[in-house]
């Protein structure tokens, strides 16, 4: 499997009326939690790595651009979903001018945003306080939001590497030309996010080389605090999806490393691209990401709506874009499905994921086909007959929820070579995105209850404790603005529904997994960011030697605005105004503890580490009755499975037995409310009576 370890800072394009380079504040993009009316263009055309987020939406994203008039690069990181903002949260950026052996000349900058805080803040602390902000917000009676814009970070030092000396790397002064920001948003109830822009100059402190060396990594960390104990994930890159815990930073066993000797394990290559030079991060991607596979139906559009009836024929899609020059040879799609819920650990790709047809026809097509390079708005469409077994219709019809996921793969090989001479190497064939994930459910309801499976069988056994995987789990739950006027025929067509019937009363929607745990690999990105709540407007760009790819924020339903926040009503009205529901985006993300494994901060605390292993998500949508507004009403997402317990805020513990499978049971209820968000303190006891769903149910038909 490739190792994800080459970065472009092509040259910075911005926007029309707009061109200039990231603008050093903190802020990056829109998330949940804060409204705002900020925009950050800078980093048009450069690339984005995403890692994890296998409900949607991704855990950490790197963002990069290059300054085309000054020797400056622009590094933009976000982390979602922290527990708590404290001083286990880092992002840690190691240059190499020349990549090779380490030398004096390597360059280290250590970032943390928040300050440590015992025990762990549950306020709005994050970011420092001051200076004031015009995009900040202070929580006001209606809105608990706290937002911390264009902050300097709690802490920060630059490294010098210092071959044999004490330690391997000694501080030095902040060089002329750097600077840095922090920006905290935290929502009221159990949601943090942040996010740090770097502007690094390449020459007087230093001298990056076109080619240079280059590992960052996101530090997210928690506090246990029914144990005390501290964790720490991390999301490094160069990224190895075969073994993806090889770029942490760790103790060696039974010992400690002040970050004074925090070493990168490898480097990956960061390539700083001349005007017009080709950006190695274009190729094979999805036409709309994961909303690119599915079921196509007669009017040629692809809807999530699959028919597990036996000998029924589903027309299983995935529509494909090239934005390279070059054709890409002999393009097979593996179409496979699996139950809802977290199945993947670690090493997502080895999951028991079930193709839907034989070998002889799935990877589909049998001999490939030839990809060029799309036009704009054009697409390359593989197509594979399912035809339903009567084996799989027991089972499927059986289960509430199924996940499709999308491989694609290249079987191209070269000519016979000329007799005596050796065999070549085939084509080359480069993927932006080699695979994505789609759920195959939709359902109307008022309380819901759903089960979604915690799978061990591909945890690694090597981070066993005590025979059993240690696993958090957290709930993230955020409400989701809708824009001013959303056109509800198109939105439904989005996501698959044509028609839905309507009560008032909650309609929810599994949407995950969309994205493999494996981060997707850099892409170029053309587009204006936008906040949520409001309409996606994508600009006309000029034309550049990247091509024009599709907005970042498409990558996800949810963040550009296509998301379900409006129902249908036949017979009743045409459109139904999205003031009339109030939507929600919920995520139970997951964590593995590796073992015994430790990292050491200044001042000697541990963390253990712990890794991201996978999420699943709903949106929830609730009509409002005569007398409710959004604003006193809150989704209140509940677990309950076996050996749970509290370990804070939002966040479960749990062990699991080595290649087992439990349930987990998600309640979901909206509850009205005027006071603050409600705080899951520990696990809910199972409900005895059944619920009731109301309306029709769209489980793949």
């Amino acid at each position: 499997m490739t190792l994800y370890n080459q970065m472009p800072f092509p040259p910075h394009q911005g926007i029309p009326f707009d061109y200039a380079p990231p603008l050093v504040d903190g802020f990056i993009e829109p998330n949940f939690a804060g409204e705002t009316t900020q925009l950050e263009p800078g980093y048009t055309s450069g690339p984005r790595f995403a890692f994890g987020g296998s409900s949607g939406v991704p855990m950490a994203v790197f963002q990069g651009i290059k300054n085309k008039s000054a020797d400056t690069l622009y590094m933009g990181f976000i982390a979602r979903y922290d527990p708590g903002f404290d001083g286990k949260d880092f992002v840690m950026v190691v240059l190499q001018p020349t990549p090779g052996a380490p030398s004096a000349n390597d360059r280290r900058i250590d970032v943390y945003p928040s300050a440590d805080v015992v025990p762990p803040a549950t306020t709005s602390a994050g970011a420092p306080a001051a200076p004031a902000d015009p995009n900040d917000h202070a929580p006001t009676g209606g809105n608990p939001t706290a937002i911390r814009t264009n902050k300097p970070p709690t802490a920060m030092t630059v490294y010098q590497r210092t071959p044999g000396g004490p330690n391997l790397w000694a501080a030095i002064a902040e060089p002329a030309g750097m600077d840095c920001k922090v920006r905290t948003v935290y929502d009221g109830g159990a949601n943090r996010y942040w996010s740090i822009e770097l502007q690094i100059p390449t020459t007087g402190w230093m001298t990056l080389g076109s080619t240079f060396g280059l590992y960052f990594n996101i530090g997210v960390g928690w506090i246990d605090s029914s144990t005390g104990y501290a964790y720490v994930t991390q999301y490094p890159w160069p990224y190895d999806p075969s073994n993806p815990t090889s770029s942490f930073l760790a103790d060696p066993a039974g010992d400690s490393i002040l970050p004074e000797n925090w070493d990168p394990p490898l480097y990956g290559n960061g390539l700083i691209l001349a005007p017009g030079a080709p950006n190695p991060a274009q190729g094979i991607s999805f036409v709309n990401d994961a909303y690119g596979i599915g079921v196509l139906d007669g009017a040629g559009n692809i809807t999530g709506n699959a028919s597990f009836v036996a000998t029924h024929h589903n027309m299983m899609i995935a529509r494909l874009q090239n934005t390279s020059p070059n054709t890409v040879p002999k393009v097979r799609a593996r179409f496979r499905i699996a139950d809802f819920g977290i199945s993947g650990g670690l090493y997502s790709h080895s999951a028991d994921w079930a193709d839907i047809a034989d070998p002889s026809t799935n990877p589909a097509p049998a001999a490939g086909v030839d990809v060029p390079p799309t036009a704009p708005g054009g697409h390359q469409d593989i197509t594979l007959d399912w035809t339903v077994t009567s084996a799989q219709s027991a089972v499927l019809s059986a289960i509430t929820d199924q996940c499709l996921w999308v491989q694609l793969d290249t079987i191209a090989q070269a000519a016979p070579p000329p007799a005596g001479q050796p065999a070549q190497p085939g084509p080359a064939a480069e993927f932006v995105e080699d695979s994505v994930r789609r759920n195959l459910w939709f359902t109307n309801m008022s309380t819901v209850q759903h089960t979604a499976a915690l799978d061990s069988t591909h945890l690694s056994l090597e981070h066993l404790l005590e025979n059993t995987h240690q696993v958090f789990l957290q709930v993230s739950t955020s409400q989701v603005k809708a824009p001013a006027q959303t056109p509800v025929e198109r939105v439904l067509k989005t996501i698959g529904i044509q028609h839905v019937s309507f009560k008032p009363g909650m309609q929810i929607s599994p949407i995950s997994p969309i994205r493999v745990t494996a981060p997707v690999s850099t892409k170029p990105v053309i587009s204006t960011p936008v906040e949520i709540a409001k309409p996606v407007q994508t600009p006309a760009t000029p034309a550049s030697p990247e091509g024009v790819a599709k907005p970042y924020i498409a990558e996800n339903p949810i963040l550009n605005g296509t998301i379900d926040r409006s129902v249908l009503v036949p017979g009743i009205k045409p459109n139904l105004p999205p003031a009339k529901f109030a939507t929600w985006f919920t995520a139970v993300n997951a964590y593995q503890v590796l073992g015994g494994r430790t990292l050491t901060y200044k001042g000697g605390k541990k963390a253990r580490i712990a890794a991201y292993v996978g999420s699943y998500g709903y949106v929830a949508q609730h009509a409002l009755k005569l007398g409710e507004s959004v604003d006193k009403l809150q989704l209140v997402h509940q677990l309950a499975g076996p050996a749970l317990t509290s370990a804070g805020p939002n966040m479960f513990r749990g062990t699991v037995a080595p290649k087992s499978k439990i349930g987990i049971t998600n309640t979901l209820r909206t509850v009205s409310t005027s006071k603050a968000p409600v705080v899951l303190a520990k696990p809910i006891a199972l409900v005895a009576k059944p619920f009731v769903a109301i309306g029709k149910l769209f489980r793949g038909g």
